[in-house]
């Protein structure tokens, strides 16, 4: 997914922001929120917000489904 995110074409209206969580040092802590608030326990998670409002959401999704649920 970094490889398709990073190459996004700029877009009006269109913000996209990703953290690597495996990668930082609250790992273990954002596991268990994912896994007990939101309830889901793969990897990579994915949110898709419409109007500041959850639209969305995905696991593992390649860059056509990404950009399909990401316009809606």
């Amino acid at each position: 997914m970094r490889a398709y995110l990073s190459s996004l074409p700029p877009d009006e209206g269109r913000e996209v922001f990703w953290v690597e969580y495996d990668l930082e040092n609250f790992f273990e802590p954002f596991m268990k929120f994912k896994e007990t608030v939101f309830g889901n326990d793969q990897v990579p998670y994915v949110r898709y917000y419409r109007g500041g409002k959850l639209a969305a959401e995905s696991n593992f999704i390649d860059r056509g489904g990404f950009l399909r649920r990401l316009q809606g």
